[in-house]
């Protein structure tokens, strides 16, 4: 049955092509057909200039593809991906969503998304879908232009999802998967509830089995640390702690029919269906609370943040004893389980980036309300 298509305005003028850009049932269902093993990194993109060329560059190297779907922009994020495009042809697939989206950064902008129906090509889960859908790769990635990778672990993440897609039990039978997922129960519940564990949260082996156990229904969940630009320097707050993701936003999984962008009317964002996942840790700095002052939406400074070039004389116990002040809700559950398991090994990634740091001097004093979220 063919599916109805946009009759608005703007999809009616022949400016493009409504059908083109509607994820069709169809396409969703194809993501279920077997695919070459890899890594597919899937970008979209808007008034991204700041960091988009540092956000591509970190990612790339761990990746196989990067599909980077793109709306019009008020800066030069179009021109940056032109010449990104040339220099890398081989991994780099670009595509110009045009049909209208809402602006998504503040919630009454939000609400205007939640006029469309999710399958609508207005809507920011069609949005989403349109590059999920051309992925070539077995394991998919969302990437996000305000976020500055840490290449070398999401490499290392690369290279175990690699040596288990090879393993010979990765085509397993009902029997292996049940030992597999009792096994990391068994040590899942001996954390929870117990000071011992008989292998750590973060080792390769506790992935390895619940991939095991789960494939294809699993994914791996990633965090980052948000960046803020206080006192000529880029720097991460810890008072309060502030983190980005790490709750169920961003992931790496095999992508399948049971796994796409849908919206959330009640949350009023897009959200990603996936099956059970386990953490991995921090994996990125986030640029978003920059983009914000350059918008003049000036947020309230936090009471402590640190420099990024300090951040590795940092212990996991002097944070703990700031996150152990915050909030008790399920967030920040989350935020110290991430720091007590990820920080000490993860710190290492954190390093200074003086010319971002030039960069975003520039950009906020030259280009400041120029911007939209």
């Amino acid at each position: 049955m063919t599916e109805k298509l946009c009759t608005c305005d703007q999809c009616s003028s022949g400016e493009y092509d409504p059908a083109y850009y509607k994820v069709s049932d169809e396409e969703i269902r194809q993501l279920n057909n077997r695919r070459p093993f890899g890594l597919s990194g899937h970008m979209v993109a808007k008034n991204e200039a700041l960091t988009i060329k540092e956000s591509v560059e970190s990612v790339l190297p761990a990746l196989d593809e990067l599909i980077i779907t793109y709306q019009t922009s008020r800066d030069r994020t179009e021109e940056i991906l032109r010449h990104l495009q040339q220099e890398y042809p081989d991994k780099l697939r670009i595509f110009h969503y045009k049909p209208y989206l809402p602006p998504y950064g503040r919630l009454a902008d939000r609400k205007e998304s939640g006029r469309y129906a999710e399958k609508s090509i207005h809507n920011p889960a069609n949005y989403y879908n349109f590059g999920l859908v051309r992925h070539r790769f077995a394991f998919y990635m969302k990437v996000d232009g305000d976020q500055v990778y840490f290449t070398e672990k999401l490499q290392n993440i690369r290279n175990e999802l690699y040596r288990l897609h090879q393993q010979p039990g990765w085509k397993r039978g009902k029997p292996a998967r049940q030992f597999c997922r009792k096994l990391f129960w068994a040590n899942y519940y001996l954390m929870r509830f117990t000071p011992f564990h008989l292998f750590p949260v973060i080792s390769r082996l506790n992935r390895s089995l619940f991939a095991l156990a789960f494939s294809p229904d699993f994914a791996y969940s990633m965090a980052g640390l948000n960046v803020r630009y206080t006192n000529s320097d880029l720097t991460i707050p810890v008072k309060p702690l502030d983190f980005n993701s790490g709750v169920g936003d961003h992931f790496i999984l095999p992508a399948t029919s049971k796994t796409f962008y849908s919206w959330s009317g009640k949350n009023l964002y897009e959200y990603f269906r996936v099956p059970k996942f386990v953490p991995i840790g921090f994996c990125w700095l986030h640029f978003k609370y920059v983009k914000i002052a350059m918008d003049g939406q000036f947020r309230e400074l936090p009471a402590e943040s640190v420099p990024l070039s300090q951040c590795k004389d940092l212990y996991v116990q002097s944070l703990l004893k700031k996150a152990s002040s915050a909030k008790k809700n399920k967030r920040n559950q989350i935020r110290t389980m991430l720091l007590t398991h990820f920080w000490d090994q993860d710190k290492q990634f954190v390093h200074d980036l003086p010319e971002l740091t030039q960069k975003v001097e520039r950009f906020l004093n030259e280009h400041s309300q120029d911007f939209e979220e």
